[in-house]
């Protein structure tokens, strides 16, 4: 009876372990830039001074198309690009910093909210059971981590496939799209409806913004990662300037104050020890008909306010 038992949970564990490999791989292509992307090997005109804007899917949001056009329509020695990357995190843009350097762009916009400093210091410290069996069976399968799956949370990796199933059926989001939009290497924007105000309150709790937590800035890995980036960014004499990216009415009102707190005293502080110039978009439309969802301007064509806005954020650095 025991020898059954002990013969079932051995091949439970070998079935559930290589499923989560499969679905970290699966997932994992879709997160973060790879360092070895064409992007970084092309050929760029030498005489074109290059303006990037880093950030997550709130930053995916913008129109790179309309963006793109203009810059190159009114400012003919710039070319824009917006390297925006689904989850992004200063920790994960970090790991491509030397090769954002070595492109030797004119100036870095950078779109930060809640998410992108947010601690999972709970998370990490607490090593639960399905973390263990995740290592345990990298360890067997991949010893020497030449897939990179190590550096996956496999509870971030399930929590991410079931947000994505869900807003599938809530019909949240339409689908990937397969039109290319210039200017934008790393994330596809997708066409999408605008939420009413009723859906936006059901999907800001779904989204659990309340249990955002931002730590203050001694404390806060990202905010560490962030500073690095910055002093880097200016060790080579790149332009960074700072925007907040917009939420909804009904998100930030979820927000602890004790959040809020934090990440206004992270901005202050930037400011302060770096010099730099930070534009407040956090709660400019939070009232506006133009959500996606909660957390996210929809790539609509009656939404256009968010990136007319951080066009002329960058025009007016441009002339300055």
């Amino acid at each position: 009876m025991n020898e059954k038992i002990t013969l079932v949970m051995f091949f439970s564990f070998i079935t559930t372990g290589i499923a989560l490999i499969f679905l970290a791989s699966s997932i994992s292509d879709e997160y973060g830039i790879d360092q070895n992307h064409s992007f970084f090997k092309q050929e760029f005109d030498p005489k074109l001074k290059k303006i990037f804007v880093f950030g997550s899917s709130h930053v995916g949001a913008l129109n790179s198309t309309l963006i793109s056009n203009n810059i190159s329509n009114n400012y003919q020695n710039y070319e824009f690009y917006n390297l925006a990357v689904n989850a992004d995190t200063p920790k994960g843009r970090s790991s491509v910093l030397t090769e954002i350097i070595s492109l030797e762009p004119s100036i870095i916009f950078y779109g930060i909210s809640y998410r992108d400093l947010t601690c999972n210091c709970n998370l990490e410290e607490k090593e639960d059971l399905p973390a263990i069996h995740f290592n345990l069976i990298l360890d067997i399968f991949d010893p020497e981590n030449k897939l990179k799956l190590k550096n996956i949370d496999p509870k971030s990796v399930t929590l991410r496939m079931i947000y994505g199933k869900l807003n599938e059926i809530l019909n949240i989001n339409t689908g990937k799209s397969d039109v290319h939009y210039s200017g934008s290497p790393f994330f596809t924007p997708t066409p999408g409806k605008i939420m009413n105000q009723n859906e936006l309150k059901r999907n800001a709790v779904y989204a659990q913004a309340s249990i955002l937590t931002v730590d203050g800035s001694s404390s806060n890995e990202q905010v560490l990662y962030l500073k690095k980036i910055i002093e880097e960014l200016q060790k080579n004499n790149i332009q960074i300037v700072f925007f907040t990216t917009p939420l909804s009415s009904e998100y930030t009102s979820l927000l602890s104050s004790n959040t809020q707190d934090n990440f206004q005293e992270v901005l202050d502080e930037l400011k302060i020890e770096f010099g730099l110039d930070v534009y407040d978009f956090t709660n400019r439309y939070g009232d506006l008909s133009i959500w996606s969802d909660s957390a996210h301007v929809a790539y609509n064509s009656k939404s256009t306010i968010y990136t007319t806005d951080i066009l002329n954020m960058i025009i007016f650095e441009i002339k300055k």
